[in-house]
């Protein structure tokens, strides 16, 4: 999973979605302002299971009547600045866990953001056997399949579904839209832009290009990462027992992870005192 800021009408397909401080807007465009914030989540196979999530400004106190007319498929989250923050990931996850349940090892895959994780949020995963690969700071271009494949994609389709909007409405500067039909027809832009999304892109081949999955001991050559090779039949672990089917390697490290974490937590709740201890504050 990964974000990135949207606005309502604008040409955002030709921007790297994670340059920080950079504006989401191409120079010349209607605005530079941040309308919301959107959620991506994608699997290798069945990409029906969660839909893009929106963080809209607000507190959240909106009719009945608002809600009734979002997209569907889309879940909206409401913050303070209509971006992610601790709580709202909280959510998220739980909403991503209740998506997912079917009883099978997963692999949570996401950058080092601080509102991304915290201990709390990991030991659930572990809980419910999900192992979670963190991509390192000023990594995600190279190695995040959303922003490598996905953001550039949907936010072109994005683009393409505001103006065939402007199209039938318009033109631009007659559109006069409140909060809540802005955020009404954002839902709707959302969800018809992500549906022409994947239909447009191949996740699966995203996921082997990029070495997240391998059907074979093949060598794995990011095209993102020029000159950088990997050796699947180099891991030392259970992924080199050809018995174990994909879904036991994955179930073998969350348990290996769980119990790293608590032998850990022993450690710690062991370690020896000195007498000077005592006297720390």
């Amino acid at each position: 999973m990964d974000e990135s800021s949207l606005s309502l009408f604008s040409d955002q397909s030709k921007l790297n979605v994670n340059d920080i401080n950079t504006c989401n807007e191409i120079e010349g465009h209607i605005s530079d302002k941040r309308f919301c914030t959107v959620i991506l989540t994608i699997f290798a196979e069945d990409n029906s299971r969660i839909s893009p999530v929106l963080l809209f400004k607000g507190k959240g106190k909106i009719s009945e009547n608002e809600k009734k007319q979002y997209a569907t498929d889309i879940k909206v989250f409401f913050t303070t600045k209509a971006v992610n923050n601790r709580q709202t990931m909280d959510k998220y996850i739980n909403y991503w866990m209740s998506k997912i349940k079917d009883n099978k090892p997963k692999l949570f895959i996401t950058d080092s953001s601080a509102t991304h994780l915290n201990d709390e949020i990991l030991r659930l995963l572990r809980k419910d056997n999900v192992v979670t690969a963190i991509i390192p700071k000023a990594c995600t271009m190279y190695i995040q399949a959303l922003n490598v494949f996905v953001f550039s994609v949907f936010k072109h389709h994005y683009y393409e579904c505001s103006e065939e909007f402007i199209e039938k409405y318009g033109p631009r500067s007659k559109i006069k839209l409140s909060a809540s039909q802005s955020r009404i027809l954002c839902t709707r832009l959302t969800s018809s832009a992500w549906k022409r999304t994947l239909t447009s892109i191949d996740t699966k081949r995203a996921f082997t290009d990029l070495g997240y999955i391998w059907t074979d001991n093949s060598l794995v050559q990011p095209r993102s990462l020029p000159g950088y090779s990997f050796d699947p039949a180099t891991v030392d672990y259970p992924s080199t027992n050809s018995q174990l089917d994909e879904d036991n390697i994955i179930e073998a490290e969350a348990k290996k992870a769980q119990q790293q974490h608590l032998a850990k937590l022993n450690k710690q709740n062991n370690k020896q005192f000195k007498i000077s201890d005592m006297w720390k504050k």
